[in-house]
């Protein structure tokens, strides 16, 4: 009895928590429903006390290891992808014994017995395979381990407990055991029913608030408001778009956001009912209100909201408000759309794909006489005239069948038979994908306008005639503005042709000068008020982007009727006339600013000579006002001998009717001083050609002459000191880039004088490339600083010679601070170089002649006296104490003397080679020789040095090397240079002679000769150094041997003679190699 209740409690327990309803998990499904089944076996048994019947009994068995099978299966089938190998083992095991018990379950004693106690080892093998696995991982399978490893346990003592039985055939300690077994089944039973539900009821919440927190997750992200509110009506929860689209924020809600602060008043008993009827857990609302934002402001809102319940309990409210907003405008633009369709002038008529009329608006009944109910359902050829033929309707299905608008013209019949024109626009009605759910036509009926027309075209033909061969521009438009006629004359005038305002009404509009578009507009704002309309005068821009100005004329045509026909305009090209008028205006004013303006005094006299018109001027030259001067004649203003001679050039002018040309005549200032002046003027005449008198000026060049005289003194003073010091000028005027040279820049530039001025660029061709943009800096620089002088020198290519130019400049500044110019003045200083240049090199020769002396001179005192000091020394042992030396020191005193001798022999002729080659007497005579016999030569010559010191010395010269040199000079290189050698190299040492043919750069083939030791090597500070006359080195041999240091400046001298070069490589230390090569 208590193994059955405590199984039906833990069957309860599963599944009043809802998991077998709400979770549809068929492993879940079986282990509870085998509780059940183990459960009806357990109270089956109870029965057995009352109907001792062994199938009752069998049954309640066979229930109980069904339930035990299932509950088997079921843990090993959850554990199924986590458990170990082994225990999914037993799992199978375990329900492959329960498939096999099925069949005995009328079968009783040992083998339940064992097969029950191998199932429950089963049970107790997954619990603790449960207990390791999940101990950190799931709670719920955690409990499942721990109770199903305690009722294994003790079903195991339980099953052993009836083996024992079974073995002893008696009833000792039975009951206890199982009165202990299932005892401890019922309370772990018991405990693990509560332990679940517990564990259940953990979960749901986790789950709940999982789900909330992924509710406001997902919230934070929605464009709408997402609210919820307590039972109180006060806002718990708001997303992020509340806050941006209300104003409020997060400390409202703290301090107790209520429905009533955020809801239109008017609004708020609605808003109350219905969250009334969603606290009674009654459905959903979606209503529509106003919403008020914190700063007062209101906007319509539709909220979709539900009730919040839990447990069957109301916690509150939660929903959604959506701003529609946008879409209250657009349901208000509808229903103005929806009025001004109603009230529409034009027929408007809405189809289905087939054709058949779903709408009508009152115009149609107007207009056709059938009402919207007869006509909704019928096609519209109901209206059909049968006078336009059938294509025209074909072409018109097509066009809109292809999504395209189409407009033309019906001829349509009305209900009572009447025929009448309409103007007609269908268009397609698409939705979202782009498919064709209906069509539009909106018709307008044109019947007065066609007979307007009709009439418009009779008189039009006869106008045509006539404007076709007119000069101007002529044309006709309707009362639409559209134009009906264009003669050929508007492609003269304005570029287009007429096709192209018959395509463009507003083509005419559109070409009118921007300037004179409100002059235009103006003018057919008075045609349209019937105001009197004049002639006006226009710019328009013609198709080639040209200004024409336009003589324009319109006026109204009307029909027999009265109505309005349209325009009959006039358009004349006066272009040149408006320059003329503009010429002569522009003339005038100039004139008048000249007269009034001009330095000079501007007069007009008659033809008996007196003035009858003065500019203000006279006053300033003169001293007379205008008045004064009126009525007097030139002469009255001269001296006495002045009159009559000017009077006998006049006359002689005035009869040939001639115009006066700077003529100089002297007149008397009002203050008694005498003024030049200069006087020229123009003869004028009548319509007969009489003469009326003259116009003219006169100018004060009393300051001009004096002036000129002065300056052209001064300019030929200045022309002849320069042409004296070869010196040339010039002035750039910055601004127009115009330079204006002297004669004697031409000459020093070494050009012929072509035109008064020239370009900055025209210059700077002429200006070496070397020195282009130094020169183009330095004065662009002067400019910039507004350096009132500078100085340079350049070279310039005078016929292709480079000529040297000394320059000064200096920039002008007017009285503002502007740079308006640069004078300057030149000389060439090619000269002046050269002797320079010589003179530098005069001196570095001289230097180095000292040097030459010096060296000459030092060699002679102290090269020359060494030696000659040792030979006194050694010839005055001899000759003082001969008899005192024996054979050996006689003989070794004889060998210094002897070297000596040799050396300064060597010394001499080294100096007469070098003495010859700095005087340029010594012969060169180049001839094809082979350098391996010379090598040989000079090598056989040296022999007695090198043998003293046992070097080996290898001539390694190819046999077939032939060299272009002057031998004896090639002779003096190779035995000055392998001498060094052997002098250089110690005792056994090494020196190799060696040549090899090569080629450079440019594929010039020459021979290199390489004479290397490994001797004592050279300082890399002195290898620069031993080749120059000016720092001769002379250094000691391995063996104390001495050198003159001229050497290697002879092999220098010759090598370079031959074109070719020498250089040495060496390493203190480690010998050298002395290189030169031959052409």
């Amino acid at each position: 009895i208590l193994t059955g209740i405590s199984n039906l409690l833990i069957f309860f327990a599963l599944f009043l928590s809802g998991k077998l309803s709400k979770e549809k998990n068929r492993i879940f499904d079986i282990f509870t429903w085998g509780k059940l089944i183990q459960a009806t076996g357990w109270l089956l048994l109870i029965l057995r006390g009352f109907i001792p019947d062994i199938f009752t009994i069998s049954l309640a068995n066979s229930l109980i290891i069904i339930g035990f099978g299932a509950e088997t299966f079921s843990i090993s089938s959850y554990n199924i992808k986590t458990l170990k190998p082994r225990a999914k083992a037993f799992g199978l095991i375990a329900t492959a014994f329960v498939a096999g018990f099925l069949v005995l379950t009328n079968f009783d004693g040992p083998v339940r017995i064992v097969y029950m106690s191998i199932v429950y080892m089963v049970w107790l093998i997954i619990a603790s395979q449960q207990l390791i696995i999940f101990s950190k991982k799931n709670k719920l399978q955690l409990a499942a381990g721990i109770i199903y490893g305690f009722f294994s346990l003790f079903a195991i003592a339980r099953s052993f407990s009836t083996i024992f039985i079974f073995k002893t055939d008696t009833l000792f300690d039975t009951n206890l055991i199982q009165t202990i077994t299932y005892s401890a089944l019922f309370l772990f039973n018991f405990v693990s029913a509560l332990l679940l539900l517990l564990l259940l009821k953990e979960q749901d919440y986790k789950t709940i608030k999982k789900s909330e927190e992924k509710f406001k997750n997902f919230a934070k992200f929605l464009p709408q408001i997402v609210f919820e509110i307590n039972n109180e009506g006060e806002f718990v929860y708001l997303n992020k778009q509340a806050y941006s689209l209300t104003g409020f924020s997060s400390k409202d809600i703290e301090k107790g956001l209520n429905i009533k602060d955020v809801f239109d008043k008017e609004n708020l008993e609605k808003i109350s009912q219905n969250f009334n009827v969603l606290k009674s857990g009654n459905g959903k609302i979606e209503t529509e209100y106003t919403l008020q934002k914190k700063n007062g402001e209101k906007f319509p809102v539709l909220i979709y909201a539900s009730p919040l319940i839990e447990d069957e309990k109301l916690l509150g409210i939660r929903g959604i408000i959506v701003d529609i907003t946008a879409r209250k405008k657009a349901e208000q633009q509808i229903n103005k759309l929806s009025i001004a369709v109603e009230q529409s002038a034009n027929t408007i008529v809405l189809t289905d794909t087939e054709g058949k009329i779903e709408y009508t608006n009152p115009k149609f009944t107007e207009v056709t006489g059938y009402t919207a109910e007869e006509a909704i359902g019928q096609n519209p050829s109901v209206l059909n005239s049968g006078i336009q033929p059938k294509e025209y309707y074909k072409e018109m299905w097509e066009t809109i069948a292809e999504g395209n608008i189409w407009k033309g013209e019906f001829c349509n019949k009305k209900k009572n038979g009447d025929l009448y024109w309409e103007q007609v626009t269908i268009t397609p009605i698409k939705d979202d994908t782009g498919k064709i759910i209906s069509y539009l036509a909106i018709k307008e009926d044109i019947t007065a306008k066609r007979d307007a027309e009709n009439a418009l075209k009779e008189s039009e033909e006869k106008f045509r005639i006539v404007a076709d061969y007119a000069y101007d521009w002529e044309y006709w438009t309707d009362h639409n503005g559209n134009f009906v006629y264009v003669s050929p004359s508007s492609e003269r005038v304005s570029g287009y042709k007429p096709n192209e305002f018959y395509n463009d009404k507003k083509l005419m509009e559109k070409i009118i000068h921007p300037d004179d578009q409100e002059l235009f507009l103006k003018h057919k704002h008075d045609i349209k008020n019937n105001q009197e309309r004049s002639p006006i005068e226009f710019r328009i821009i013609t198709s080639n982007n040209e200004t024409h100005w336009i003589g324009h004329v319109c006026q109204d045509v009307f029909g027999k009727n009265g109505e309005l026909l349209g325009v009959r305009g006039n358009n004349r090209l006066i272009t040149e006339q408006k320059k003329a008028e503009q010429a002569l205006v522009d003339s005038e004013e100039k004139f008048r600013l000249i007269v009034e303006t001009a330095g000079d005094w501007i007069w007009e006299i008659d033809k008996t000579g007196k003035y009858t018109y003065s500019s203000p001027r006279v006053h300033s030259v003169l001293g007379y006002t205008e008045e004064e001067i009126l009525g007097k004649t030139p002469f009255d203003l001269m001296p006495e001998t002045e009159k009559e001679r000017v009077l006998k050039i006049f006359e002689d002018i005035v009869k040939q009717k001639k115009a006066i040309i700077e003529v100089e005549n002297i007149n008397i200032h009002k203050n008694g001083s005498l003024v030049i002046m200069e006087t020229s003027g123009l003869p004028f005449f009548d319509a007969n050609g009489e003469l009326l008198g003259y116009r003219g000026v006169d100018r004060d060049v009393t300051l001009k002459n004096e002036t000129e005289r002065a300056l052209r003194e001064s300019e030929e003073r200045l022309r002849l000191a320069q042409n004296a010091g070869k010196i040339g000028s010039w002035e750039w005027n910055i601004e127009t880039d115009q330079i204006v040279w002297s004669d004697m820049t031409y000459e020093i530039f070494g050009l012929h004088k072509t035109k008064e001025t020239m370009t900055g660029d025209e210059y700077f061709k002429h200006i070496h490339p070397g020195d282009k943009q130094r020169l183009i800096a330095e004065l662009d620089a002067s400019i910039d600083d507004k350096k009132e002088e500078h100085r340079t020198e350049y070279r310039i290519l005078k016929n292709s010679e480079i000529r040297w130019i000394d320059e000064t400049s200096q920039i002008i500044i007017d009285k503002k601070g502007k740079l308006v110019k640069m004078i300057g003045v030149l000389q060439d200083i090619t000269d002046q170089k050269n002797a320079q240049k010589a003179l530098k090199d005069n001196e570095k020769s001289l230097r180095e002649s000292n040097k030459t002396k010096d060296l000459f001179f030092s060699i002679i005192a102290h090269d020359l006296k060494s030696p000659f000091n040792t030979m006194i020394g050694f010839s005055d042992l001899l000759v003082n104490d001969f008899d005192n030396y024996d054979v050996e020191q006689q003989k070794k005193f004889i060998g210094v003397i002897n070297q000596g001798i040799h050396n300064t022999y060597k010394l001499l002729e080294n100096l007469l080679i070098w003495s010859r080659a700095q005087q340029g007497t010594i012969d060169f005579n180049p001839e094809p020789e082979n350098l391996h016999l010379l090598a040989s030569e000079t090598i056989s010559l040296l022999g007695q040095q090198y043998t003293n010191k046992s070097i080996s010395l290898i001539n390694k010269i190819p046999e077939n090397i032939e060299v272009i040199a002057d031998k004896n000079m090639l002779l003096t290189v190779l035995r000055n240079l392998i001498s060094n050698a052997i002098k250089f190299t110690p005792q056994k040492g090494k020196i190799a002679v060696s040549a090899h043919v090569k080629s450079n750069e440019k594929g010039q083939i020459f021979t290199q000769i390489s004479i290397k030791d490994n001797g004592l090597g050279i300082l890399k500070d002195k290898q620069e150094l031993i080749f120059k006359i000016s720092e001769t080195i002379s250094t000691k041999g391995t063996e104390g041997e001495s050198g003159t240091g001229l050497g290697l400046i002879l092999c220098r001298e010759f090598v370079e003679k031959h074109g070719g070069k020498i250089w040495v490589e060496s390493e203190e230390g480690q010998g050298s190699e002395f290189i030169f090569t031959l052409p």
